[in-house]
């Protein structure tokens, strides 16, 4: 089991608070931790090693990530040299890991921008979801949390069949998902009871991963290995790297992986509390 913290966003959200120089993630939002450090702290505890632990980053924040996450090895740095959302980050992710993982190691993929309420609970529900990767490689699996209020700023997944139950986390087959409804279909949502908040995270085997971006992306697939080959080669001058990586179209991972697959599970917990901490109103 490898972790990748995803610290490459510019929080936009939050603006002006959060800016591209200094998003919300190296921010001390909640207490006196930076976001990032918090996220860290929350799964260190999953770690065999500390070569278990990416990080991926804007290449202008790696110094100051170095000091904020001293842990991480200079190695185990994904280095995006603009934010291109969600997609081309964990399809450079997945090329990056390839060349230091097997096939059938399970990555598990981390906002660093996230709070969460019960860190025992969150352990738990990310072992379950490991525990049925490793079962089930052909998942793509996402965790999905119990909405307390409506909010048409996130993405809602529907329970479909049960595919899993241990304690009291239990895993679904993801029967729909909607795309931040207005105020009214959200409401509509929620009190069905069915729905519930896509947090950002997912969990797949690295084989798989990469055999979809293959398959469903092939240009950006490629573009990311090109650009892996390229970090891992010490002399490249990165004007090399950022030209390539510039090429790639902005696009979410849903847009550009999970939208166009049925094999999509999410992971239940009625004990973890979430929230992205990504709007005004959430942090006030």
């Amino acid at each position: 089991m490898k972790i990748v913290i995803r610290a490459g966003g510019t929080g936009t959200r939050l603006w002006p608070l959060s800016r591209v120089n200094n998003p919300k993630q190296f921010q001390a939002i909640v207490d006196d931790q930076t976001m990032i450090r918090a996220t860290y702290e929350r799964i260190k505890g999953l770690l065999s090693s500390p070569a278990d632990l990416f990080i991926s980053v804007n290449r202008q924040l790696v110094d100051r990530l170095k000091q904020i996450v001293p842990e991480v090895s200079a190695p185990n740095i994904i280095i995006e040299t603009t934010a291109k959302n969600t997609g081309p980050a964990m399809c450079l992710e997945v090329c990056y890991l390839q060349k230091f993982c097997q096939p059938e190691e399970i990555i598990i993929s981390l906002p660093a921008d996230d709070y969460i309420s019960d860190q025992s609970a969150f352990h738990d529900l990310l072992l379950t979801s490991v525990k049925f990767l490793q079962n089930q490689p052909n998942y793509i699996l996402t965790p999905g949390i119990r909405p307390d209020y409506p909010d048409t700023g996130y993405s809602y997944m529907k329970l479909g069949k049960k595919l899993s139950q241990q304690g009291s986390e239990a895993i679904y087959q993801v029967e729909d998902w909607v795309e931040k409804p207005n105020g009214e279909r959200c409401r509509e949502l929620i009190a069905s009871g069915l729905y519930y908040c896509h947090a950002g995270m997912y969990l797949w085997q690295l084989g798989r991963a990469a055999e979809l971006f293959e398959k469903h992306q092939p240009a950006m697939y490629k573009t990311c290995q090109l650009l892996v080959d390229l970090m891992l080669k010490s002399q490249t001058p990165w004007s090399e790297v950022e030209s390539s990586y510039d090429q790639l179209e902005k696009m979410t991972v849903e847009s550009a992986l999970t939208d166009k697959l049925t094999d999509v599970a999410m992971s239940v917990s009625y004990k973890v509390g979430w929230s992205d901490l990504g709007k005004w109103h959430i942090i006030k």
